[in-house]
Formats: C-alpha cells, sequence, structure tokens
C-alpha cells in the first residue's frame, strides 16, 4: 500500500504545483458560482512604440467609415476594425499619462487631451499630429488628470484640471486660455466627464478626499448621495454612460495578530445615480496588498446588458492586472491574472445575437475578447 500511496502523493504534489503555476503566469480560472464562460483571446493590434495604451475608442476621426482610435503613453494609431493600421502619430512630448482622444467633428479632425507625469505638463492639448497646440505646467501642485467637458448654453469646450491652493480651473480647448477658477468644497481626487443631464453636453463628475461624489456643470456643483464611500471609479463608454463605484480592496490590521481583507460591493449607477446592479468586489490575490478599479464596461446591448468586464490593478510594483466579467445578476464568470499593465476596455457588439466581445488595452497590444452565444 505504501508503494501505491507514494506515487499518488506525488502527483497530486504536481498537480497542485502546476494549477499554481497557471494562476501565476495568468491563464484564465473559471467561478464555481456560476456556469463557466469560454472566451476567445486574440491579438488583434500590437505596436509596442504606444506604450500603455490608455484609451480606445469607436468614431470617424476624419474617415468615411468608423474605425478604432488606440491612444498610448507616446502615440496612437487609428486601425480598422480589423486591426490593420491607417495612421499613426507620436506626441512631440514624451509619456504622457491619461491620453483621450477628443473627435472634433465640425473640423473633421480630433485632438488629444492628457496630462504629464508630476504635473508637468498638468493638462496638455495635441493636434491630429501630436503636436503641442498649447500646455500648463503646475508641477506636484495638480497631478490628476485633466477631464474634457462643456460649458454654458453654447457647448464651449473645455478642459478642466483641479490644482491644489487654486482650485477648478477651466481652460478653452483650442487656445489654453484661462476661462475661470472656482473653489469646490473639497479637494478632488479624480475627474471623469460625463452627460449627466442627457442634453449631448459632458459635465464634471469627480469623487474627492471625504469620498464623495461631485457633479459640477457651469451652475456650480452638487454633491450627489450614494450609498457607499467613492474610493475608484469608472465612467463608462457604453451609450448611455454609466458610472461603476468600486470600494479599495485592501488588506488592514484588525486587531493583535489579525489581519482581515477590506472589501465592499461594486455598484453600476446610471446618471442620475440610482443604482442600476452590483457584484461583490473581487478577491485579494496573495502576492498584492490591495486592488483598485481601472476600467469597467458592460456587455450586451443596452436594453439586455449581459454582464460586466472590469480591470483592477494593485501596487505600483506588481505589474499584473486581474480581469474579471461577472454576470449582471453578480456572478463571477471569468477571471483572468494579466501578466504587466493593462488600462483600457472598449466593448463591442457581437456579430452573433447573444454574443459578447469586448477589446482590452495592454502594453503596445490590443487584444480581443469574444465569447459565443449565449
Amino acid at each position: 500500500m505504501r508503494a501505491i500511496r507514494r506515487p499518488l502523493f506525488i502527483i497530486a504534489l504536481l498537480t497542485l504545483m502546476i494549477f499554481g503555476i497557471a494562476r501565476e503566469r495568468g491563464l484564465s480560472r473559471q467561478s464555481k458560482e456560476a456556469p463557466m464562460l469560454t472566451l476567445t483571446k486574440k491579438l488583434l493590434y500590437e505596436n509596442k512604440d504606444l506604450n500603455l495604451i490608455q484609451e480606445m475608442k469607436l468614431g470617424r476621426f476624419g474617415m468615411d467609415k468608423t474605425c478604432l482610435m488606440v491612444v498610448g503613453g507616446k502615440g496612437a494609431c487609428l486601425v480598422t476594425l480589423e486591426g490593420q493600421p491607417v495612421r499613426c502619430i507620436s506626441y512631440s512630448l514624451p509619456n504622457l499619462s491619461s491620453a483621450q482622444v477628443i473627435e472634433l467633428p465640425k473640423q473633421n479632425t480630433y485632438a488629444f487631451v492628457a496630462g504629464g507625469l508630476w504635473g508637468t505638463p498638468a493638462a496638455v492639448v495635441l493636434d491630429s499630429e501630436g503636436k503641442v497646440k498649447w500646455r500648463y505646467d503646475a508641477e506636484f501642485k495638480a497631478m490628476a488628470e485633466p477631464a474634457f467637458i462643456d460649458i454654458g448654453a453654447s457647448g464651449e469646450r473645455v478642459v478642466a484640471l483641479f490644482e491644489n491652493d487654486r482650485g477648478l480651473l477651466f481652460f478653452d480647448l483650442d487656445s489654453g486660455k484661462l476661462l475661470n477658477v472656482s473653489q469646490p468644497s473639497a479637494k478632488l481626487r479624480s475627474m471623469r466627464a460625463i452627460d449627466l443631464d442627457g442634453d449631448g453636453r459632458k459635465e464634471l463628475l469627480a469623487n474627492d478626499t471625504r469620498d464623495r461624489f461631485i457633479a459640477i456643470n457651469a451652475s456650480g456643483e452638487v454633491v450627489m448621495p450614494t450609498e457607499s464611500q467613492v474610493f475608484s471609479f469608472a465612467v463608462t463608454q457604453a451609450n448611455p454612460q454609466n458610472i461603476v463605484a468600486a470600494p479599495d480592496i485592501a488588506r488592514e490590521v484588525d486587531g493583535p495578530n489579525k489581519v482581515v481583507t477590506k472589501s465592499g460591493k461594486i455598484i453600476l449607477y446610471d446618471r442620475k445615480l440610482q443604482r442600476v446592479a452590483s457584484w461583490d468586489a473581487p478577491h485579494l490575490y496573495p502576492e498584492s496588498s490591495y486592488l483598485r478599479l481601472v476600467a469597467a464596461e458592460p456587455l450586451g446591448p443596452q436594453n439586455q446588458r449581459r454582464g460586466l468586464v472590469s480591470l483592477f490593478k494593485g501596487p505600483g510594483r506588481w505589474h499584473k492586472t486581474p480581469l474579471f466579467v461577472h454576470t449582471w445578476e453578480g456572478k463571477l464568470i471569468y477571471e483572468e491574472l494579466l501578466e504587466d499593465d493593462y488600462l483600457s476596455i472598449l466593448p463591442l457588439l457581437g456579430a452573433e445575437r447573444g454574443a459578447d466581445s469586448f477589446l482590452v488595452g495592454g502594453r503596445g497590444q490590443v487584444w480581443r475578447y469574444s465569447s459565443s452565444a449565449r
């Protein structure tokens, strides 16, 4: 019996080791709480010169058909929906953060709005060739990303930036002229643009150091009531836009020799901050002390939402990105630990009824995930 048990023990031990290695290398893991979701993963586009892909957006961008704009930290590329490059540009400034593309259909062109490392620049606008139109430097006083919004009845295009000691600054998109300075009720941590009232113009949504949501438009600010603290949040591209708020998932000391994981609910709100759906926050990984939401997007058409795909990040030296897919009812059905940093998601409508497809942007790579009809 001993001769038989020893090989069985070795086989079992090797199985556990292989499973651990597979998870560490970023292979997908299915949840036991719901039927597993099978996703195919294909490299759609690759250009290492772009560095980290910070945004992906569908639009015309001066073309006669819809294309995909892939926005990186060093440059951007316009590609077809099949992943064929149309044109690429490099920024005249190095290593920009929070870069986003702004389509300007009236001028049949587009521009880029971004921030820089350590607030230098704090805000910059580049033209479609990647050349600087204007920049504003604030060094360490303004390190949160700028946001592009519309203000006034005429829909004036503005870049908003929060600077410590000065407040909320509004710059003209085209000229960089400082139009207005206002002092919000608290220091702002993150800012996103969203059409809160459905009039086609985007206002400002921010969270502050008190972990509140604040909506800001030309008339002033409104503290938006929420059922929990707002640590990190994302605004979806799906129309109409939604707001995804997530807790910081972290380990903390709860007593002598006792460490607990602080977690909570991921909550999807509509533009009126009414809850649409909620999910249990994902678990921590052994090698990560905390997780923070990076991006999230709903899957499926507006009248038939099927799930939520989300990206989280951990400590700066932990260059891995957990990817999660939940059903609309809150069950975790797909999980993958991606090697390296990934910052962006773009949902796509599947050609087959009931199928889901989305893009994930990494370091100079765009991956397309697709599911069969459900």
